[in-house]
């Protein structure tokens, strides 16, 4: 069974996603298509337990990660490496939120007596990708 949860960051209103996006005609309609796709990475300790089935999370960038993506033009090995950024846990929250969410209007928490709490213990011991997160 699936459990919908809010994920967020710390202390953080907002945060970035990398994505690569491309505009196509389809050669049978002539329809002009807009694509969009998130960049994922490995999931880290705490997105492990979330997105349990493939163990991938979105990437997640700080702010000059997020400069360098949108303003500059990095090679491809930069654009792999930047890509490939893994957000240590510690630095995230998240909670199980009633499966309403979509048609409520708001986003509240609410727990599942038959799922198990999250594993908090590896916050500060965790092994990070790239931990760019520090500086």
């Amino acid at each position: 069974m699936k459990y919908p949860y809010q994920v967020g960051l710390k202390d953080r209103e907002y945060f970035f996603f990398p994505g690569i996006w491309n505009a196509w005609t389809d050669k049978e309609t002539g329809e002009h298509v807009d694509t969009f796709a998130l960049i994922t990475t490995e999931a880290n300790a705490l997105m492990k337990q979330i997105h349990n089935s493939k163990e991938r999370m979105p990437t997640i960038l700080n702010d000059d990660l997020a400069w360098e993506w949108m303003m500059t033009n990095p090679s491809k090995e930069r654009l792999t490496e930047i890509a490939l950024t893994q957000i240590p846990s510690r630095m995230m929250e998240a909670c199980t939120i009633g499966k309403e969410y979509r048609t409520a209007g708001e986003v509240n928490a609410f727990e599942y007596p038959e799922l198990p709490a999250i594993d908090m213990t590896y916050m500060d011991t965790e092994e990070l990708l790239f931990d760019h997160w520090t500086s």
